[in-house]
């Protein structure tokens, strides 16, 4: 396959996620969408997923209990999950590790091949704390600033999980914190929309 082939397969998938609070009923209110960074590491996760050796099965949630909270910029193509494994006895920031809610969802558009899209849910209901054993989430104090999706390794090694795609939830003329509510958890969908180059 020449150059130019690998940069048009490249050019034709984006992603967009979809943040959402919901409520101890069910009811789900949208607090976010924007479009987020495919990352270097997730051509890594395409050739693995179309080998058959793995697959997209979880999120990243990251949040801060510091006052004012971290502030995260757009994330660079060379991210990785380790930029959320901070451990320090220190550290205020904290990452919730969710698994995907079953299988992710397929739709397709009558366009031919544009606008297919694979799209991802998650929660941060009952999701363990992997960045910090120092700092748990926290009704009222802890706020989430950011995300990843991402293979998570099976044997709960997080040192071996590997994201495709990450985002942070600065937004121009919008928050870019959420905080965590008693009573709510803090969701999001996240759609890998192919389009024809």
């Amino acid at each position: 396959m020449d150059t130019d082939s690998v940069i048009k397969i490249g050019a034709c998938m984006r992603g967009e996620i979809e943040l959402f609070s919901r409520a101890a009923d069910g009811t789900d209110t949208v607090l976010l969408s924007k479009k987020n960074i495919i990352l270097n590491s997730g051509a890594d996760v395409m050739a693995q997923a179309l080998a058959g050796n793995k697959s997209v099965n979880g999120m990243y949630f990251a949040y801060d209990n510091f006052s004012p909270p971290f502030a995260d910029t757009t994330p660079p193509p060379e991210r990785t999950a380790s930029f959320y494994h901070g451990t320090g006895p220190a550290e205020t920031r904290g990452t919730l590790r969710a698994p995907t809610i079953a299988q992710p969802a397929f739709a397709s558009t009558e366009a031919i091949y544009n606008g297919n899209r694979v799209s991802f849910v998650a929660i941060t209901a009952g999701s363990p704390v992997v960045s910090s054993a120092f700092n748990d989430l926290l009704d009222g104090v802890s706020m989430f600033y950011g995300a990843g999706l991402a293979v998570l390794d099976e044997n709960n090694d997080i040192t071996k999980d590997v994201l495709f795609s990450a985002v942070t939830f600065a937004d121009l003329g919008g928050p870019s914190h959420f905080e965590k509510l008693a009573g709510s958890q803090i969701g999001l969908r996240w759609n890998v929309i192919f389009e024809s180059p």
